[in-house]
């Protein structure tokens, strides 16, 4: 996807508040669905397939949440770098 046009550093500043607030919304999602598998790991007498499929899950779940952290950091970093070069989009 490319954009034709010229953003302002306001713009940029308002897109990175912007995309801070999908990074959380995202984090506080994921950390919600491990919550809610840890718990129900949590139940007595969870079948032992289940159990190891709910693990693998909560791995991935952690592993995607994780990656997307690190994802919107370096966006962000990149965002705030052209801003002080003094870049143009």
């Amino acid at each position: 996807m490319s954009v034709n046009a010229e953003l302002s550093p306001r713009d940029v500043v308002l897109f990175i508040a912007h995309l801070d607030g999908i990074a959380s919304r995202f984090t506080t999602a994921c950390e919600n669905a491990e919550a809610t598998v840890a718990e129900a790991l949590g139940a007595d007498n969870v079948p032992t397939n289940v159990n190891q499929v709910g693990e693998r899950l909560l791995n991935t779940l952690n592993q995607v949440r994780r990656d997307a952290e690190r994802q919107f950091a370096q966006l962000r970093t990149a965002c705030a770098d052209a801003i002080a070069g003094g870049d143009t989009w």
